[in-house]
């Protein structure tokens, strides 16, 4: 028949149309009739015609073959008058129509032919012939040669055009016409010859590529793994790890580093087997703090473990890395201590490598931990320090090894430090850059780090229009990269927004259910600010018992992590519901919330912020302005308006003005 259509074609004779494959739809319209006396359900239907595709790829003839097969083996039953898929599983093996089909066609071939085919294989779904020379030790035109008379017969293999390596080899490219010729035939390789197969392939392909072999790490790791050769197999699964991390696909980059590290576990102890050991370990950290949170234990006991082999192996500027991964650990489960020693011995290891990226990661960790401790002079120093450092790079080497850039990060907290100072405009300004910095990077977790806590600036802010978009693209874009720990931050934050719409009830909800994911990552770090946002709403809303029991809450999280930056609120929320505890106000109360709010002042000059100590003035102007004590109260809200000097048109600022003036009036 091939040479008489062959014949026709050559006088114009005839044409050929090409029957393309069924979609998942023919499929389930054919199980639709095929079943149609039984009344099947729209969900099995569904289910099944998704397996069947799958498998077969839309052939009509495996479809048919795979169907029958699924009835014998009982996956599709009948119960009563429903039908249903039992297991599955029982799908991934070869209808035997089908492999007696296939092993008749191949039995038609030539042996080298057979040959080829099988390594080839084992190269791939789509392959190059320079791998199948490889493969089989065959010379390069005689592999050629029959490949395209294969493909010209149509029979198990079609071309798919041709690659050029960065060797500048070149060879014409094939790929199977169908998955389950491709499985047949690799399961006709004995054991041993795969295994050698397998390796001279991976060789191949790691000559060809040379010096950018990382670009096809995962294919080199899969062909030195099967064949045998476990030390070029961990490095390409580490360098495959990397190259998912590089992209955001943190769970990809998890499979892979895990999977290196029961590797290794088979391979002779020696220094080069715990320096890659080591290496994994820390890819995995930052793919375990994406995924999961930076405070799950799998995170501390992947960095603890890290720094285990780091000391055993003695002077390695990996260190560094494994400091900063237990630095953020013990940072957000809320051991501020402990995470700024670790970081001050990260400055130590810095100063000493003259590395700038390492500085600007240890200023990081030394400026955050004296910012939630409440000693914000100091954290005004790294974060400048930090600040400087990152206007004066490039980007390119910044320290790769953490989860966020530490560029963005270090902007991002200096945002938040200047409100703190009372510096309203820059921190607006230093949070869009610190964004822009993010999205001009496309590092998706840095984005999700920045918009998060660039959110939590703007209710500080009282800003509504900028914290809606915010908080509304930092909801989304977390969500959908899968980072669980801003997922949670967003949802909390939001809930200040409905609050404010007289949605309070809703609101509440939305704080607690972003609190509840927040503490179910181990994240202690920012509890308070929720805490203190809860009462805040209990307060406005009446809900004097329940503000109080938060505070009480907020007051044993600071004794049990040292995170005093938001104490002036606790004494300022305490005053406040003080003053609802009766009404009108006892004397006894108005001296016990008076007090509150001069404890709140102190603390806030204590701590050094200014925006903490007006809001706290704020009230306490108001407390004695209604008690006649009206030159008291506009000399100590003077005070502090008069350390602002920009910001005015922000609503902390705007509300004070406005006391003022009804004091000197």
């Amino acid at each position: 028949m091939r040479q008489t259509h062959q014949e026709l074609q050559l006088h114009g004779h005839s044409c050929e149309l090409a029957l393309s494959t069924l979609s998942r739809f023919d499929v389930e319209d054919f199980l639709a009739r095929y079943f149609a006396a039984e009344h099947p359900s729209k969900e099995f239907l569904s289910g099944l015609a998704e397996l069947i595709h799958h498998r077969t790829e839309g052939n009509p003839l495996f479809m048919t073959t795979m169907l029958e097969h699924l009835v014998a083996r009982e996956v599709v039953s009948r119960k009563g008058t429903r039908l249903t898929l039992t297991d599955a599983m029982q799908s991934e093996t070869i209808p035997p129509g089908v492999r007696q089909f296939l092993e008749q066609q191949l039995d038609r071939l030539r042996p080298t032919d057979q040959r080829m085919l099988e390594v080839a294989s084992i190269a791939g779904s789509e392959f190059p012939t320079a791998l199948v020379a490889a493969g089989a030790e065959l010379p390069m035109p005689v592999v050629e040669t029959r490949f395209a008379a294969l493909g010209r017969q149509g029979l198990f293999v079609r071309p798919s055009g041709s690659t050029e390596w960065p060797d500048l080899s070149v060879a014409t490219r094939y790929s199977f016409r169908h998955s389950l010729c491709r499985e047949v035939l690799y399961e006709r390789i004995p054991a041993g010859r795969r295994i050698e197969e397998h390796r001279r392939i991976g060789e191949r392909l790691e000559l060809a590529y040379g010096d950018r072999a990382q670009e096809i790490a995962a294919a080199l790791a899969m062909h030195f793994e099967n064949g045998h050769d476990e030390n070029r197999a961990v490095r390409y699964v580490q360098l495959a790890g990397e190259n998912a991390v590089r992209r955001g696909a943190y769970p990809e980059a998890i499979t892979y580093l895990k999977h290196g590290l029961e590797m290794l576990v088979t391979l002779p102890e020696s220094r080069e087997r715990d320096e890659r050991e080591l290496q994994l370990l820390l890819l995995l950290g930052t793919s375990l703090s994406a995924t999961m949170g930076y405070a799950v234990p799998e995170v501390e006991n992947a960095y603890a473990r890290a720094r285990e082999l780091c000391e055993r192996l003695g002077d390695t500027p990996l260190l560094f890395p494994s400091l900063v991964g237990l630095w953020a650990f013990f940072l957000v489960r809320g051991r501020l201590e402990l995470a700024r020693q670790l970081a001050t011995n990260g400055l130590a290891l810095a100063g000493r490598s003259s590395n700038p990226a390492f500085l600007l990661e240890a200023y990081l960790g030394l400026g955050i931990a004296s910012f939630y401790r409440g000693d914000l002079t100091e954290a005004r120093r790294h974060f400048d320090l930090g600040a400087d450092l990152v206007r004066r790079q490039d980007g390119s080497d910044r320290f790769p090894r953490f989860l966020q850039d530490s560029g963005v990060a270090c902007l991002t907290y200096r945002a938040l430090m200047l409100w703190h100072f009372g510096f309203l405009e820059q921190a607006y300004s230093q949070i869009a850059e610190a964004v822009a910095l993010a999205r001009r990077m496309g590092h998706a977790f840095s984005l999700a780090y920045t918009l998060n806590h660039g959110a939590g600036l703007f209710v500080l802010l009282r800003d509504k229009q900028a914290f809606s978009a915010t908080v509304e693209e930092a909801i989304s874009h977390a969500t959908s990269q899968g980072f669980p720990v801003w997922v949670a931050l967003g949802t909390a934050v939001a809930g200040w927004a409905l609050i404010g719409e007289g949605r309070t009830e809703e609101g509440i909800a939305r704080i607690r259910r972003g609190l509840m994911i927040f503490e179910g990552t181990g994240t202690q770090l920012g509890k308070t600010f929720f805490l203190l946002l809860l009462a805040d709403v209990c307060e406005r809303g009446g809900r004097v018992d329940e503000g109080f029991s938060l505070l009480a809450d907020t007051e044993k999280q600071i004794l049990e992590t040292g995170e005093h930056l938001y104490e002036s609120e606790l004494w300022r929320l305490r005053g406040m519901l003080t003053l609802h505890r009766s009404t009108p106000s006892s004397e006894q109360d108005g001296l016990t919330a008076e007090a509150s709010f001069l404890k709140a002042i102190a603390i806030a000059r204590e701590h050094g912020s200014r925006s903490l100590e007006l809001r706290s003035a704020l009230q306490l102007a108001r407390l004695w302005g209604t008690r006649g004590k009206r030159e008291a109260a506009r000399s100590i809200l003077a005070e502090a308006y008069g350390r602002f000097t920009e910001g005015f048109e922000f609503a902390d600022l705007i509300d004070a003005r406005e006391i003022l003036e009804q004091l000197a009036a």
